[in-house]
């Protein structure tokens, strides 16, 4: 099937095959009419392209490498010879010499040799290959000047190849850590199998949580693959969540995506209505803007904005991921209320949030969602208005104290006791608080003898009981 999907594609690729470039005699038979045409595409792609670029020594020893990879096909393809019986390393130098307006046709046929050959890594003549993982003085990669060249796309199994040799070929291996990465990168970047390139995202996700400290080699090319993929949602779903992962308390990364106009992309993404991946961008930047620099960058290209948009569309909407993206943007909010100049715009411009916050919280169900970031978002914004303050005691507060008593979580009551130590600054939603049976809520979180919940609740019962004299 391979060989007659190859014969279409030559024909439908123009390649014209010329009667005098073999040396068949015989009758052919079917198959070999079709190693007929791929070894006259071989001879004509390359031999006749540099006949005038080479002088006569090297054309006859080129000559001589061709007439033995077609030896070796035709050996292995009639006879069904195991894979050993040819030398890929001539192949493989050949093909990369071809004319680029060939190269897409060759590519094909380079992949289908070089599967047979994938469980052989560590042949004596396959070092001419691995030579390309040598390092040239600037540092990097000898392949990658070949790559980076654009005279011809490159084989992404032949790189796959590349990258298990580095492992286990005695001749050649990777020096240090970043070195298997850069393979990595250019099956990313420059690489056209999509299967090899979704086997490779599944990869970085899979070891994204544990070696996130490893990847700052490889974001650039992530976020260029991310780039260009932006059509394909299994990719993207793979790329972000790979994102969400190493981007959890490392800077450095943090600073990558800015210069690489993360926020552009995010907003793509955000305009698409794509939900799953609307609620991957979400995580990302719940991780993003924790640092006030991502904040100014989130805002400055308009990203909050959609965000918020995205959140009044969304909030009445009672399906699983459509309540979770609302609950994750209430938490970016809240971050984003760390500093005072966006908590102002917020409270000028988007009248009715906190009357969204409190709908969202009321019709969530406790046992199938995150509501610690729903109250962190109430504690947030409480701090910048007494009347937010009135209103979250007195709609979310009563709700809180049954949750507890059915759902003893420590950190839910942890940030709960947060929201409670903020609210009860007010004197007169002590007295609701009183009213609502605060004080047997405290001395039943007292009950639960958890050290950090206990020193919490005693403040907080100070802070009422301390108020509540000066009302009286």
């Amino acid at each position: 099937m391979f060989l007659k999907y190859m014969l279409v594609t030559l024909k439908e690729g123009g390649v014209y095959i010329s009667s005098g470039s073999t040396k068949f005699k015989q009758e052919k038979t079917e198959i070999q009419m079709l190693i007929y045409f791929m070894h006259s595409l071989i001879i004509y792609t390359f031999l006749f392209t540099h006949i005038f670029t080479l002088d006569i020594m090297d054309f006859l020893e080129e000559e001589i490498k061709i007439e033995r990879d077609f030896s070796y096909l035709l050996n292995l393809i009639l006879s069904q010879i195991p894979a050993h019986k040819y030398n890929i390393t001539d192949f493989i130098n050949g093909a990369l010499k071809i004319d680029s307006e060939r190269r897409e046709d060759v590519n094909y046929i380079l992949n289908f040799f070089l599967h047979l050959r994938e469980t052989d890594y560590g042949k004596e003549y396959e070092k001419e290959c691995l030579k390309m993982l040598e390092i040239e003085k600037d540092g990097d990669m000898k392949i990658n000047k070949l790559l980076s060249s654009k005279k011809y796309t490159i084989n992404d199994f032949f790189l796959f190849y590349l990258h298990q040799s580095g492992y286990i070929n005695k001749y050649y291996k990777y020096k240090n850590d970043n070195d298997y990465k850069k393979i990595v990168s250019y099956i990313l970047r420059y690489g056209v199998d999509l299967k090899i390139k979704k086997s490779v995202c599944k990869n970085l996700l899979i070891f994204s949580n544990d070696y996130k400290n490893k990847y700052n080699i490889l974001v650039n090319s992530i976020v260029i693959f991310l780039y260009q993929n932006s059509d394909r949602q299994n990719f993207c779903l793979f790329i972000l969540s790979t994102l969400i992962n190493i981007t959890n308390n490392n800077d450095e990364i943090k600073n990558q995506l800015i210069k690489l106009n993360i926020s552009k992309v995010a907003n793509f993404f955000i305009l698409s209505k794509d939900y799953e991946i609307v609620h991957k961008v979400i995580l990302l930047y719940i991780n993003l803007s924790k640092e006030e620099y991502m904040c100014d960058d989130m805002i400055n290209n308009g990203l909050f904005i959609n965000f918020l948009d995205i959140l009044f569309d969304l909030y009445y909407i009672n399906l699983k991921i459509k309540k979770e993206i609302c609950i994750n943007i209430l938490c970016i909010i809240g971050q984003v209320l760390n500093y005072k100049k966006y908590a102002i715009f917020l409270l000028n411009n988007y009248i009715g949030l906190i009357e969204v916050a409190i709908y969202i919280y009321q019709t969530t169900d406790f046992v199938f969602f995150n509501k610690i970031k729903i109250i962190y978002f109430f504690k947030q914004i409480a701090k910048y208005n007494y009347i937010i303050k009135t209103q979250i005691c007195n709609y979310i507060i009563p709700l809180v104290i049954k949750e507890i008593y059915l759902f003893s979580n420590k950190d839910f009551i942890y940030s709960v006791l947060n929201l409670l130590n903020t609210i009860s600054d007010y004197k007169t939603n002590c007295l609701a608080l009183i009213q609502m049976n605060i004080l047997d809520f405290i001395g039943f979180i007292k009950s639960l003898s958890i050290l950090d919940l206990y020193k919490k609740a005693i403040q907080i019962e100070k802070k009422i009981k301390k108020n509540l004299d000066v009302v009286s």
